[in-house]
């Protein structure tokens, strides 16, 4: 029996490996490996695109823009009246609209084109799911918790807690890192698994 299980698991990781990578001319093994699931799954609900050139250039840093995409795709949110100076002739304005009130700004400009940080993302996360913190302090549970923007800290430290981002293994969290693509997909799975 257990030779069954193990061979039906390796069939369904060979059978997810060919999906993606057949959609997409870039995504590699180790691409695959953990983020595979992820781009599949959010590629076939519409979540998420490759490029014109059939490629998904996993690696790239998802911008705040792309970011609320796939966010308000994802969780199918409703558009707000909140505006930004800087979005109103932008690709995606609506999607921008949907989840902005969801993504810290620190003032009348959304950022659309700068690349998403980890802290965004977590933020942008927690907003979505209303995630509460229990209450440890950030800057006391990671070394560079401080380098979060104090109004950020809350839902970047629930989102912790809820793991849908984690800390490395020298116990950073690295808040002001770029998010890959492929990060971006497996972030918001987790988010999406705990909704």
């Amino acid at each position: 029996m257990k030779k069954i299980t193990s061979l039906l698991v390796a069939l369904l990781m060979i059978l997810s490996s060919v999906c993606v990578a057949g959609a997409f001319s870039d995504i590699d093994s180790v691409t695959i490996s953990w983020a595979g699931e992820a781009i599949e799954k959010l590629t076939e609900s519409g979540v998420i695109n490759g490029y014109e050139d059939g490629t998904f250039r996993p690696e790239n840093n998802v911008t705040r823009a792309e970011f609320a995409k796939m966010v308000s795709v994802a969780f199918d949110l409703a558009k707000s009246e909140e505006e930004y100076d800087d979005i109103s002739l932008h690709w995606a304005r609506d999607y921008i609209l949907s989840a902005g009130s969801s993504m810290y700004t620190d003032g009348a400009n959304f950022e659309p084109d700068k690349p998403a940080s980890r802290a965004d993302i977590a933020y942008c996360a927690a907003s979505v799911l209303k995630l509460e913190s229990a209450g440890e302090d950030l800057i006391k549970k990671y070394p560079d918790g401080k380098e979060v923007v104090a109004q950020m800290a809350d839902m970047v430290f629930a989102a912790a807690e809820n793991k849908i981002i984690i800390g490395y293994e020298d116990g950073t969290i690295r808040p002001n890192n770029p998010v890959t693509r492929a990060e971006a997909a497996v972030i918001i799975c987790r988010a999406f698994n705990l909704k």
